[in-house]
């Protein structure tokens, strides 16, 4: 059960209404499970789903290995205004882009991915 579905039981969560574009994450790209959950988010707002870009750019280690091509679907998605994400990695590197769970929760957080490979990094040492 993901977060969006333990919120949205519970009645818990401000709706969307800013018309905008979403970004799929490449966990999500095919099986579109999460992208149905956050769309009962938007509410009376005809945001549309960003096809044809492959990634963030983060993933895949894609920033160490693959610098160009990493840059350029950051590239692909500057033409998107009000930009939405479900992804903390793709929140982390797409700095323009609004994740939906801070939003809908009114939390006004931003993402801290270095935490989050530093969670990493001590979790491999142990």
């Amino acid at each position: 059960m993901s977060i969006y579905e333990v919120l949205h039981e519970f009645g818990i969560g401000k709706p969307i209404t800013e018309i905008g574009w979403i970004f799929k994450p490449c966990p999500d790209r095919h099986s579109e499970e999460l992208l149905r959950q956050i769309k009962e988010y938007f509410i009376d707002c005809d945001c549309k789903v960003i096809e044809g870009v492959q990634c963030c750019g983060l993933g895949g280690h894609a920033g160490q290995t693959e610098k160009e091509i990493a840059k350029g679907f950051i590239k692909e998605l500057n033409g998107y205004e009000n930009m939405y994400i479900y992804c903390a990695s793709c929140a982390y590197n797409l700095k323009k882009a609004k994740h939906i769970l801070p939003i809908i929760l009114e939390t006004h957080e931003k993402p801290d991915i270095i935490k989050s490979k530093i969670n990493r990094i001590m979790l491999k040492v142990k």
